[in-house]
């Protein structure tokens, strides 16, 4: 099958519409053999420039000879990891994908549900623990779309999490990989295929998962590094090196470095080299989740020596594995684009010292004020306080008897909502009610929790507590899921052949990225998608910056580290 494709080139305007775009005059469009979607788990979109004088491989090629837009966001309220993922593949909000969070309570079940955990699979090496599968994915993605235009396209995903490898894949793609915490090495399920490939058997022989045993020391001499190493609000031990246990426990404890990501990246080197992907006619897909970097960076914050090592680490694995693309596919043969799920919430105590007031707040201290305002309205409106339980899950859940008439229930959700809004960690409640109604409200980051409302899976009362703070804290480390900047505001990098170097500071959506990827591979992507294919603007210039809606770009503390 020939191949054609429309290059998204330096020629073409920013835009919204969805036509195909045009290619170069008198070029001969033909789409890369290979794409691969890098996302980065909770990489904000200052990492980019944070460590930059000391970027020298992977990340440096990506800023220097990519087209980087610095300012994307995500446009929904919830950023978490599997709505992230799901929105950057599938083109479409967490409304529309139904991937509000990485779980949600079930009201039939009245129990939490995970994203992917799917008991009608089985994991492929223990039969006896279920598998998982993207059965709760409600859309189709660029997976899918990729093997609906051409079957013999090969469609891959990877990632330490499962949560990011089954959404990243899209419904039917060839195979997803995740990582067992308990064995070290990466997985698969019943729903992907009946028996691993053989390269991947090969993989886990050869157990090069045993090369970090001894521990995490720097990169660099101490001298090389800009951040503290020990600061305030740090998980414990907050100090180099990290050492790793003996045992089995070291397959779990390699996640909170960047070696987690490290063995990533060898296995989506294995895969590749295992299924010759771009090595014919038909365009391949990967898509490599990087997730160690969300783990590092909620025991150590943003602002870290620990995160400051591992971008720089991140740079030279990025490096090797664009050589290694440029070896197997060819330079010129392949095009990687690089996201995020979602950003970070600089540690409060950081915060403050940047003279931004920040607190913690712990779950007793806003789950008992929400209990009292439950028990108040449960009483003001003589419902039997023994019908309806609290419950947290992306927001205040009232799990309800069925013999609750739902006119109650609104009532509930309404006294509820104004007391907690008295409450001044809260700036905003949203209910159930108000959500499920068209009727605009004309309050701030009302299109946001919108976007991530699904009136079956979604919460009863979703919350937007004060920016800077962290809800629901323990006594270290960090959080992301709100609607901020600092958790929106993530990295989108385009790098290939035809791909202009330059930085375009004009706002783009995460969900453009799907779409914009599909207009490459030569994919007509569904008309009914809430992103749309970016047009690149000629490289003779910035065009002007824009505030992309209620965001303000603010992150609490400086890209960097001061010295």
């Amino acid at each position: 099958m020939k191949r054609v494709v429309a290059t998204i080139a330096a020629t073409l305007m920013l835009g919204s519409s969805a036509c195909t775009p045009r290619p170069h005059p008198g070029v001969e469009p033909v789409a890369p053999r290979l794409v691969v979607l890098i996302i980065v788990d909770q990489m904000r979109a200052d990492r980019l420039a944070a460590f930059a004088d000391r970027y020298e491989s992977g990340l440096a090629r990506l800023r220097d000879e990519g087209t980087v837009f610095e300012n994307a966001h995500h446009a929904h309220a919830m950023t978490w990891t599997a709505a992230g993922i799901a929105t950057l593949t599938s083109g479409v909000h967490p409304s529309r994908s139904g991937i509000i969070g990485n779980h949600w309570w079930d009201r039939g079940q009245r129990a939490r549900v995970d994203a992917v955990t799917d008991p009608g699979t089985r994991r492929l090496d223990r039969p006896d623990l279920p598998g998982a599968s993207p059965s709760h994915l409600r859309v189709t993605a660029l997976g899918d779309w990729l093997k609906r235009m051409n079957p013999s396209s090969q469609v891959w995903s990877v990632a330490i999490k499962d949560r990011a490898a089954v959404l990243a894949g899209g419904r039917h793609p060839d195979g997803a990989f995740w990582y067992d915490f308990e064995r070290g090495r990466f997985v698969t399920s019943s729903y992907y295929m009946d028996e691993e490939p053989a390269w991947a058997l090969a993989f886990d022989s050869a157990r090069s998962v045993e090369a970090f045993r001894g521990g995490w020391h720097l990169l660099r001499d101490e001298n090389g590094y800009t951040c503290s190493d020990a600061a305030a609000g740090e998980d414990e031990p907050s100090t180099f090196p990290h050492l790793f246990s003996n045992g089995d426990a070291y397959y779990r404890e390699i996640f909170n470095s960047p070696f987690g990501d490290r063995f990533t990246f060898d296995f989506a080197t294995a895969l590749i080299d295992g299924q010759r992907l771009g090595t014919d006619d038909a365009s391949d897909l990967l898509i490599v989740g990087a997730s160690s970097g969300d783990e590092v960076g909620h025991s150590y914050g943003p602002v870290s020596r620990e995160v400051e090592d591992y971008y720089l680490r991140l740079d030279l694995m990025l490096g090797e594995f664009f050589d290694h693309l440029d070896t197997a596919v060819g330079r010129g043969g392949w095009l990687v684009a690089l996201s995020s799920d979602h950003g970070v919430l600089p540690l409060p105590e950081q915060t403050r010292l940047a003279g931004t007031p920040a607190e913690r707040h712990s779950w007793g201290s806003l789950h008992d004020p929400a209990q009292s305002a439950l028990a108040a309205a449960l009483n003001d409106e003589r419902v039997d306080p023994g019908l309806v339980r609290l419950a947290y899950d992306n927001g205040w859940v009232l799990d309800a008897d069925p013999d609750v008439a739902p006119e109650r229930l609104t009532a509930l959700r309404s006294r509820m909502a104004a007391s907690l809004r008295d409450d001044p960690r809260i700036e905003d409640v949203f209910t159930w009610d108000e959500l499920v109604s068209d009727t605009p409200l004309g309050r701030p980051y009302e299109a946001e929790f919108r976007r991530s409302f699904d009136a079956e899976r979604s919460a009863d009362l979703m919350l937007r507590f004060r920016e800077f703070d962290l809800a629901f804290a323990g006594a270290s480390g960090t959080n992301h899921g709100s609607a901020y900047a600092y958790d929106t505001h993530v990295p989108m990098v385009f790098l290939g052949a035809g791909i202009p170097a330059q930085r375009i500071e004009s706002p783009i959506r995460t969900v453009d990225l799907a779409p914009t990827l599909a207009s490459y591979l030569g994919i007509e992507p569904p008309a009914a998608l809430d992103g749309k294919i970016i047009r690149y603007p000629q490289p003779t210039g910035r065009s002007q910056h824009q505030s992309f809606g209620n965001q303000r770009n603010r992150t609490g503390t400086n890209p960097a580290c001061p010295k």
